[in-house]
C-alpha cells in the first residue's frame, strides 16, 4: 500500500464542537448506562479530525485487551492536544464508544520532560494508554478509529497550541493546528486485541 498524508486543522479559536464520549446526552441516557451514542460523536468532526472504518466483521468477535495505535503524525504548531477513540459500528447504524487516548505533543517521548514539536517534522506518537475492553463486536459491525482534536472539546483544557504553558495560554495565543498522519505501509498502525 503506497504512503498517503491525511491532514485535518484544528483552530482552537472555534467554539467547543467535537465533544468526545464525555459530551452527556449525545452518549447515552445517563450514567452507569450503555455508551450507546447517536453517531455525532464519531461523525460530526466539521474538517478538523480523521475516520478510518474497517471492513464489516464476517461473523462475531472478541475484542479483549487493550488497543495500541502508534502514528507517524507531522505538526505545524510547536504543540496541540490529540485524541484517538474506537467505536462500534453496528449494522444499524447506531454506535458503541469502546475507549480513548489522548496526548499532549510536548508530551510525546516523556510524561515528565516537554520537548515542542519542530514544525513539519515527522515523529512517532504510541497511544498505548487506552483502558482496557472486553467486549463481543457483532457480525457485520466495523471497528471505526477517530483522530481528532482534544481541545475543541468545551469539557477539556484548551490546547491554544502556541507551545507555551498550556494553563497560561489566552486567546491572543492561538494558533490553527494542521495535522498530518501519515498512513500506508508501516508508517501508522493500530493492534486491536481480537480474539
Amino acid at each position: 500500500m503506497p504512503r498517503r498524508c491525511d491532514t485535518f486543522r484544528y483552530d482552537p479559536g472555534l467554539p467547543g464542537h467535537n465533544e468526545g464520549f464525555e459530551a452527556g446526552a449525545t452518549v447515552g441516557p445517563g450514567p452507569g448506562q450503555s455508551f450507546l451514542v447517536d453517531g455525532r460523536a464519531a461523525t460530526r468532526l466539521l474538517g478538523d479530525g480523521l475516520v478510518y472504518d474497517t471492513s464489516p466483521f464476517l461473523e462475531a468477535v472478541n475484542l479483549i485487551g487493550r488497543p495500541i495505535a502508534e502514528l507517524a503524525i507531522s505538526l505545524e504548531v510547536p504543540d496541540t492536544d490529540l485524541r484517538v477513540q474506537l467505536f462500534e459500528v453496528r449494522q444499524d447504524g447506531s454506535y458503541v464508544f469502546l475507549c480513548q487516548d489522548q496526548m499532549r505533543a510536548q508530551y510525546r517521548y516523556d510524561d515528565r520532560h516537554t520537548v515542542l514539536v519542530r514544525p513539519g517534522e515527522v515523529d512517532v506518537y504510541r497511544f498505548d494508554r487506552f483502558p482496557f475492553v472486553a467486549r463481543t463486536i457483532a457480525g457485520g459491525s466495523t471497528l471505526r478509529l477517530v483522530i481528532s482534536p482534544l481541545g475543541a472539546s468545551v469539557h477539556q483544557q484548551r490546547n491554544r497550541n502556541s507551545g507555551d504553558v498550556v494553563a497560561d495560554e489566552t486567546a491572543r495565543d492561538n494558533r490553527v493546528a494542521s495535522i498530518s498522519v501519515l498512513v500506508g505501509s508501516t508508517a501508522s498502525w493500530v493492534e486491536i486485541p481480537l480474539g
